[in-house]
């Protein structure tokens, strides 16, 4: 592996921790918590969520809430620090553990794993209103400078590939190889985002990135994937509760402004010097091939596309097998 020999990976010192002596509770504040406790405990999808933590450490990956100068973020980070660093960015109906444990036991036995939530995603939380793009790569770098890893690998799906690509248009220096999955980076033309607008019958995209019903989600599964797996009603409504109640107005924040620079002067000029690979799904609905083979035309000679068949927008779930060896395959040779 080749990789290996390209990161440069220093753990920072220990920051004391302070104690700051809290009055006990009050009664009725431990009851609301054991109660809510019980509650996420006795959820319908407190299983699955066991078992994705459960892939996660078994990985050798740590959850942490790390506190950045832009961000408090929760990232799932891998312990050996003697592997080289890959980056996973997640998409935009999504957290890190549910978009990517399909893939962490596959890369975890050949990279340290950093997988975090986006900013205003899961449980990370923006220290100042600002929604731009820019903000969601500060908050990554930092994350990569507060374990001291310089050069790395990169990958991001759908919204994580839009964060992808700035960061290695912008950074250059600190990627390595990305891997640019259904997403179209910087080369959407504003008559293709429109289409995209018909085929989802919506008027704003938000609208069904961010729904507002648990039915919602069922649209939503019934886009991102070209086989949608069952979801019964109590599944969809907890699914609702977890994911798509909190940080909303902020959500639909940082979509106006992605919209808002489609075909912007600014992104004529980006270029991306890294090796890359693209993968797409094959049905997908709401970034078709076609916006990937333009990507990869744009990108040149040291980009390559492989396309997926039998999936849509999630082609790391619908195929996890095909796509953990291509994105191996990539990565390490």
């Amino acid at each position: 592996m080749t990789s290996a020999q390209d990161s440069t990976q220093t753990q920072p010192p220990l920051s004391p921790v302070v104690s700051v002596p809290r009055p006990a509770p009050a009664r009725p504040r431990r009851l609301e918590s054991f109660s809510r406790r019980v509650s996420e405990a006795l959820s319908p999808l407190a299983v699955p969520d066991a078992y994705m933590r459960g892939v996660f450490r078994s990985s050798g990956l740590e959850s942490h809430q790390i506190e950045l100068p832009s961000a408090s973020l929760h990232a799932w980070v891998g312990r050996n620090c003697e592997r080289p660093p890959l980056l996973l960015l997640h998409g935009f109906g999504s957290d890190a553990q549910w978009q990517w444990f399909p893939q962490v036991r596959a890369l975890s036995r050949h990279f340290r794993l950093f997988v975090p939530d986006l900013v205003y995603f899961g449980r990370s939380v923006c220290r100042y209103e600002d929604y731009h793009l820019d903000r969601q790569i500060d908050a990554m770098l930092e994350l990569m400078d507060h374990f001291g890893v310089r050069r790395f690998d990169l990958a991001g799906i759908s919204f994580g590939g839009l964060v992808a690509a700035d960061l290695a248009s912008r950074r250059g220096d600190r990627v390595r190889r990305s891997v640019l999955i259904d997403t179209p980076a910087h080369v959407m033309l504003r008559h293709e985002y429109d289409a995209m607008l018909a085929r989802m019958q919506v008027d704003d995209i938000a609208d069904l990135l961010c729904p507002a019903a648990p039915e919602g989600i069922r649209r939503l599964m019934g886009v991102a994937w070209h086989s949608p797996p069952p979801a019964p009603g109590f599944a969809l409504r907890d699914a609702y509760r977890r994911m798509f109640t909190t940080q909303v107005e902020e959500k639909r924040r940082v979509m106006e402004a992605l919209v808002s620079r489609i075909e912007a002067d600014e992104l004529r000029t980006r270029h991306i010097s890294a090796p890359t690979l693209i993968v797409w799904g094959q049905h997908d609905r709401i970034f078709p091939v076609g916006i990937a083979k333009r990507l990869r035309r744009t990108l040149g000679d040291h980009a390559r596309l492989h396309v997926i068949g039998d999936t849509a927008h999630a082609p790391n779930q619908e195929r996890p097998a095909e796509f953990n060896r291509t994105v191996l395959r990539f990565l390490t040779y």
